[in-house]
């Protein structure tokens, strides 16, 4: 019997990300495999390193706005608005509020509900609203979302990974991961970063035995500045590979890479947090004894631990500042070695993450709950 067609939506889909982290893009590329088929038009929005992972996605078109000026914006985002009916965004409220003006129906996906100190207008009269679980958000939308007629909670991102057992898997690990995703944001400029990573993968080089392979993921711009040192960017069909080859990682406490963890119980030491999201995070698993290992600002630098609760941009500074001592400084350098090390070193006989224990609380598999709203949302109008 031959397989029914699927029905497209007339209706012009534009996706979206914030251009802050690796986690938004993630999540749209992420989505987008699910939304293609249901639809005749998509194309995708963007800026700087959200690129990297949509360059490789059939697209009908794909829109650069990174030169765009930031006080100017409504033109040209107008013209890319007028080719679409639908914009569905990852945190992008500035792009948010400028598609409803423009007239278009807004879909939103947050990431990071339980984060936000106040919740944009924006956001809050969106046509459909997705907040991914996580500690905090049910509440939320309780809290801000109860009259809204399309708010709804759905559970993490994280794959749906069988369980990888026995001797034969085991012996496919082969690597050890470095995951340098999200240390990109616009208020550390790109240079920095580019030398931050550049200190934590020589020190991380130093505290892994010359006997393990290393594979290192970033971003785009990251990879390309730091190529000879083996950093390259990769699909997420390529990433969901070398995650299950993993033995253990080295990762940014994004959400996305927490979630990654956990569903592929990838014993992981976490990297200082890059931003205060992150930080904040990394304090919540381990409120929640779901964490393996940290290298703290604190302990490397023995300085004064940082409240990742304070103001966005002081902690932002602090960060800054903090990685800007480590690239400089080689007493900083030699502490993150050794910290990394004894970390490394007790991580020697470990299968399993205390991070996979959060699936059991939030689930899985929500890149296809995501769809299927957006997806159904948009059966509900009609073109014109």
């Amino acid at each position: 019997m031959a397989s029914k067609a699927i029905a497209k939506s007339p209706l012009r889909l534009l996706l979206n990300a914030e251009p802050f982290g690796f986690g938004p893009t993630a999540a749209i590329a992420g989505f987008f495999p699910h939304l293609r088929p249901h639809f005749d038009t998509i194309g995708y929005m963007g800026k700087k390193h959200t690129l990297d992972l949509q360059k490789s996605l059939p697209y009908d078109a794909i829109h650069d706005v990174t030169d765009t000026p930031k006080k100017n914006i409504a033109a040209p985002y107008a013209d890319v608005f007028k080719d679409y009916d639908i914009l569905f965004t990852a945190m992008d409220h500035k792009i948010a509020e400028e598609a409803q003006n423009a007239g278009l129906k807004v879909f939103y996906y947050d990431a990071l509900a339980w984060y936000w100190p106040s919740i944009p207008p924006a956001v809050q009269h969106s046509d459909l609203y997705i907040a991914q679980n996580f500690f905090g958000v049910e509440q939320r939308l309780k809290d801000v979302f109860a009259a809204h007629a399309d708010a709804h909670t759905v559970p993490p991102t994280a794959p749906r990974v069988a369980p990888r057992i026995g001797a034969d898997m085991l012996r496919a690990k082969d690597h050890v991961l470095i995951n340098l995703g999200g240390l990109q944001n616009p208020f550390w400029p790109l240079e920095d970063v580019i030398d931050y990573a550049r200190a934590v993968i020589t020190a991380l080089r130093a505290a892994i035995p010359p006997s393990e392979t290393i594979v290192i993921a970033g971003s785009e711009a990251v990879a390309k500045a730091l190529h000879a040192e083996g950093v390259q960017t990769y699909p997420r069909k390529d990433m969901e590979d070398i995650l299950a080859r993993s033995k253990l990682a080295f990762m940014t406490s994004g959400l996305g890479n927490i979630y990654d963890a956990a569903a592929y119980d990838l014993p992981t030491i976490w990297l200082p947090p890059a931003n205060d999201s992150q930080g904040q995070q990394l304090d919540l698993l381990a409120q929640n004894a779901m964490i393996d290992a940290a290298l703290t600002w604190q302990d490397i630098t023995k300085g004064e631990a940082i409240d990742y609760r304070a103001d966005q941009q002081h902690v932002l500074s602090r960060i800054a500042a903090t990685a800007t001592r480590l690239c400089t400084d080689p007493q900083t350098q030699g502490r993150l070695t050794e910290l990394a090390q004894t970390h490394f070193n007790g991580f020697a006989d470990k299968n399993h993450s205390r991070t996979a224990i959060i699936l059991d609380r939030f689930g899985n598999g929500g890149e296809e709950h995501v769809a299927n709203l957006v997806i159904n949302k948009a059966r509900t109008y009609r073109r014109g």
